[in-house]
């Protein structure tokens, strides 16, 4: 019978430690693997967020930038506007309502390109609502749509006689500029346009 003495000395396997050291190892080196990637994809997770934020602010941007830009001045019409919503005559050169065809020519059931409007932006309830009134047609037809994204919706207006910017605006000329604050997903994106004063 052979004695034992406390420690393996068959040179071919591995002692308990060793593999207990192993494992350790192997772990920490997983773990962190694990962490760098799962930060990378939140991070990538994130600019796509941030990216579909701006693309939604530049798209809210543009449409209201056009309308401002083609505002007009039309007898005793008032440019209204006040921090939540402004509403004004303008100039809608882009094509509105519904088009459905008969044979192949397409009939308009709504408003034809290059008709003066009263526009409207009103700020409520989390959303942006943009009413299109036309001003020159036989029978009302009013257009209504909701512009997806903004949280929050603010305007101010430029004087520049004055040589500041107010929260409220109600004449029959058009401001110098308006500047517009959206904010979408916790980040404000601000721009400023010039009317066509």
């Amino acid at each position: 019978m052979e004695k034992w003495h406390g420690r393996n000395t068959n040179p071919d396997g591995f002692t308990l430690i060793e593999l207990l050291v192993g494992l350790t190892i192997f772990s920490i080196v997983i773990t962190s693997i694990y962490a760098t990637l799962r930060s990378g994809i939140i991070a990538w997770e994130k600019g796509n967020e941030n990216i579909s934020y701006a693309r939604e602010a530049r798209l809210a941007m543009e449409r209201i930038s056009t309308d401002i830009r083609n505002a007009a001045h039309l007898g005793n019409k008032k440019f209204e506007g006040s921090s939540n919503g402004l509403r004004f005559i303008a100039l809608n050169t882009e094509q509105g309502g519904s088009t459905y065809g008969r044979g192949s020519t397409p009939i308009r059931d709504s408003i034809s390109s290059s008709c003066l409007c009263e526009i409207s932006y009103l700020y409520e309830e989390d959303r942006l609502l943009r009413i299109e009134t036309p001003l020159i047609w036989t029978k009302s037809l009013v257009s209504t749509e909701t512009i997806a994204g903004p949280k929050k919706v603010s305007f101010s207006y430029l004087n520049k006689e004055r040589g500041d910017w107010c929260s409220f605006w109600s004449s029959v000329s058009l401001p110098d500029a308006v500047r517009i604050n959206l904010e979408i997903g916790g980040k404000t994106f601000t721009t400023m346009v010039r009317s066509s004063r």
